[in-house]
């Protein structure tokens, strides 16, 4: 099943040719996409992509070419930021998206594990995306479990009230070195707690937390 590329991505996937990233580390297993959010994030044995401005297309673009092969990973980690949920104003479609990029990835790797993560919210998410953000979790959750695959909440500690933590924002869009280290932690707790913990190798280290964290 095709995902359309909607018109709001075609300036994105106009910006370069995704050739001038890193190649993948030598036998990881594990492949995470992202938008900017996790840009600076590292993983033991996990080849990240963190693309400013990402959202379903370009993912879809990326995991079909021949910079990707998920046929050479264990574990797919999808994870993004406001983007979509910002940009576009059917939030159906952004759902039918989704569900059609898990499907292709599957029907090029039928072992692969599919991991998706809760959307991460930004400090200048209005209460109307607030609300598609909440819709897209929970799409994300339901999608995961009908794929047998693994939900996560790495938006965890993420907010105060109904507000969003500014410590963990370098600024407006970018998460801080704090916030980073949250997400990490958010990850790779729930990759270490059930059977996908054989893709995470290597001790996963964290510096401590405040207590207000």
């Amino acid at each position: 099943v095709e995902v359309e590329l909607h018109p709001k991505d075609e300036a994105l996937l106009e910006l370069g040719d995704e050739s001038d990233q890193d190649p993948p580390n030598v036998g990881a297993k594990v492949c995470i996409i992202a938008d900017s959010l996790l840009v600076g994030l590292e993983l033991d044995n996990a080849h990240i992509w963190a693309i400013p401005g990402a959202g379903v297309s370009v993912f879809r673009r990326l995991l079909t070419s021949v910079v990707v092969n998920v046929c050479l990973y264990d574990c797919l980690v999808i994870a993004l930021g406001s983007n979509d949920v910002v940009n576009y104003d059917d939030i159906e479609w952004v759902k039918s998206a989704f569900t059609g990029l898990c499907r292709s990835v599957h029907d090029q790797n039928h072992d692969i594990r599919i991991v998706l993560c809760s959307v991460l919210p930004r400090l200048r998410d209005d209460d109307i995306a607030k609300s598609r953000i909440v819709q897209l979790s929970r799409h994300f959750r339901s999608l995961a479990k009908a794929k047998d695959g693994l939900y996560v909440r790495t938006n965890l500690g993420f907010m105060r009230g109904r507000s969003v933590r500014r410590v963990l924002f370098s600024d407006g869009l970018d998460l801080s070195h704090i916030g980073l280290k949250l997400v990490k932690k958010n990850l790779v707790k729930a990759l270490m707690s059930n059977p996908l913990k054989e893709f995470v190798v290597g001790e996963q280290k964290f510096e401590p937390f405040y207590q207000w964290l």
